[in-house]
């Protein structure tokens, strides 16, 4: 049980460290996912916490590794197959030799296969973590495709030299013809049985469509459980079962050109799963770093060599990783897409700085055998703490250098690109201002397109504030409604419950939240002496009458649109103007909101046109207005 409740907390643990990221971006997301884990070290629930190595590789990196390789552009990937080899396998192996050695030197206590394997867990790049380092910058197209394309199969190549190293170091005994054929072995038979799975799965899901088992229930827990099994399957082969899962991948990219055959809803549920699992499961690798920290700086300490002579191991061999970047980018042992107006030397020092490691560096150090002879705890303890330097030094570094190495412009990219969407939310305001829309259409699309746009935080006094003076305006007229006898006083009450429920309802902090429940458990119980039929005929009375003159007092509050909180009250108030009139009155709205999002894909592709964004940047708009649309389908449309 307490296995379960370590694990539900650490889970937990990535939301207040995904918080701390979207307000302060400029720290690495894995900086704050260690802290939280450093945090929960101190609970007693963690002060003898071990997550298995075995469980760590199959549940969490086949997941991850198999979520990678699908993400890849196929066309892409296979016209810069060849640099991407070259760094994949042929830089790690050069940076194993090279590195390891170095280890060696400088730590008599590894042996040489000992330095070996710390080089290999060192040698791959992580891209969620690169991709979390370089979100503030724009890298050239050139050096973004090589470092991304490269994280997918050095991950592989540095798990199968680590696998061969431990084997060795377990055994004592390597031959050269033995190591290099059991390498192909493992490297290309993982590929292979990947591929042969990835076929079989691939052609059993097709089965299941088009016999009509199309639904999620069946395939998204199927789809899930692939690299789980590939993954398994493989390594009880003795073959690769990261290689295994990546080529599973690859296999259903391609793959996902008949994704047709499935309906719209399993693809986007099959995504949306995937992706929130990838990112939960990658915030965990870091938590559990922060809750073996202490426990692996207190073991270092047994360790002859002083920590402050492994800080100085972390730095040289951080060092010695980044110069043979540097050497194998600038005397083009790799070549990657440049453009004629690129500084190549900028581009190599790019490429060496931003080799940037994470998961899966951490995730084999983690995995060393507490079993071999030639590498005690201590020592193990020791080499992991030097693995936890180097990353965060390979985190560290990127954000102070490449800033200096890119032009200004490349570095406000984020900025701008907000600008830009607001100035978007502008232009489609003044649209729909300027058109001749009836008011009540307006009146639904304004507060829609206002939400688009990305503004701080709302304040709940002015909001209360705002909502006082509506409240009273609306009390005033109804209560003529009330004396003429076209509605019933307790019509009238519940009619304006509906809106200061939903006020009350928007922050939710701990002092609104009991009033706000207070509020609904009063009006729950209040009865109304009439039937639905009347009831809702006369809410209609009620809504007719002063629906158009509060949006016409709010319009008159904040005319630009600008205002979180006159916003928040114009939706409130459209939102319950819905429940009163017809369902083809209401499809109508929905319907002009719709025809509102393809306005907005016109706007960004125009704006491209005129070479005022980005492509990149273009697609990143294209991206959120499909999914904001997609949304609004899914609340307004779905059966």
């Amino acid at each position: 049980m307490s296995l379960f409740f370590g694990i539900m907390i650490m889970l937990l643990a990535v939301v207040p460290a995904q918080m701390l990221f979207q307000r302060f971006p400029k720290v690495p997301l894995a900086f704050y996912q260690i802290g939280i884990g450093l945090l929960l070290s101190f609970f007693p629930l963690y002060s003898n916490f071990e997550f298995p190595p075995e469980v760590f590789l199959l549940v969490v990196i086949s997941t991850l590794m198999f979520s990678d390789s699908r993400k890849i552009d196929l066309g892409e990937f296979s016209y810069s197959l060849r640099p991407t080899l070259s760094l994949a396998i042929n830089l790690v192996i050069m940076s194993i030799l090279v590195v390891g050695a170095l280890a060696h030197f400088i730590t008599p206590e590894l042996t040489w296969f000992g330095g070996f394997m710390l080089a290999a867990i060192l040698s791959p790049t992580d891209a969620v973590a690169y991709k979390s380092i370089t979100a503030a910058v724009e890298l050239p197209s050139g050096v973004d495709g090589a470092l991304e394309n490269e994280s997918l199969l050095n991950d592989a190549s540095g798990l199968v030299a680590f696998n061969l190293a431990a084997s060795t170091l377990a055994t004592g005994h390597f031959s050269a013809i033995q190591g290099i054929g059991n390498f192909l072995y493992v490297f290309i038979g993982g590929l292979v049985i990947g591929f042969l799975l990835g076929w079989i799965f691939m052609a059993s899901r097709r089965w299941m469509i088009t016999h009509e088992m199309n639904i999620n229930a069946v395939i998204v827990p199927y789809i899930l459980a692939i690299p789980y099994i590939i993954y398994f399957i493989a390594e009880e082969l003795g073959m690769s079962g990261i290689l295994a899962v990546v080529a599973a991948g690859l296999l259903r990219t391609w793959e996902q050109k008949n994704w047709q055959l499935s309906t719209a809803r399993i693809q986007d549920a099959t995504f949306s799963i995937e992706n929130i699992i990838s990112e939960v499961l990658n915030g965990l690798v870091f938590v559990i770093l922060g809750i073996n920290l202490p426990k692996i700086i207190a073991q270092s300490f047994d360790v002859r060599v002083h920590f402050g002579s492994l800080l100085l191991i972390a730095v040289s061999l951080y060092l010695a990783l980044g110069l043979l970047r540097f050497v194998w980018f600038y005397f083009r042992l790799v070549k990657i897409n440049e453009s004629a107006s690129d500084n190549h030397l900028v581009n190599s020092l790019l490429a060496s700085v931003n080799g940037v490691h994470g998961t899966v560096t951490l995730m084999m150090a983690l995995s060393i055998p507490t079993t071999l002879k030639s590498i005690p705890t201590s020592l193990r303890a020791a080499i992991i703490l030097i693995t936890v330097i180097v990353i965060a030094l390979s985190m560290l570094v990127p954000i102070f250098v490449t800033p200096l190495l890119l032009p200004a412009t490349k570095e406000k990219a984020a900025v701008k690109s907000e600008k830009t969407w607001n100035e978007m939310v502008d232009h489609m305001l003044i649209s729909v201002r300027d058109s001749d829309f009836d008011k009540n259409i307006k009146n639904y699309i304004v507060p829609i397109i206002v939400t688009q746009r990305r503004l701080q935080g709302m304040s709940q006094k002015k909001l209360n504030s705002l909502y006082q003076q509506t409240m009273e305006l609306e009390k005033r007229m109804t209560d003529q409604l009330v004396e003429q006898g076209q509605v019933s006083k307790q019509v009238a009450t519940f009619h304006l419950d509906v809106v200061v429920r939903d006020v009350l309802n928007q922050p939710l902090r701990p002092w609104t939240a009991i009033i706000y429940w207070a509020r609904v458990l009063i009006s729950s119980s209040r009865r109304v002496e009439s039937t639905d039929e009347q009831r809702q005929t006369e809410r209609k009375i009620i809504e007719d009458h002063v629906y158009q003159p509060i949006m016409d007092f709010l319009n008159q509050q904040d005319s630009q649109h600008k205002q979180m909180e006159v916003n928040t009250l114009e939706r409130i108030y459209s939102t319950r103007h819905d429940e009163t009139i017809s369902e083809e009155m209401t499809n109508v709205e929905r319907y002009y909101v719709l025809k509102l999002f393809a306005q907005e894909m016109d706007y960004i592709r125009n704006i491209y046109l005129d070479g005022q964004i980005t492509l990149n940047q273009s697609r990143t708009f294209m991206y959120d207005i499909s999914l904001q649309q997609t949304i609004y389908i899914k609340r307004h449309f779905s059966a």
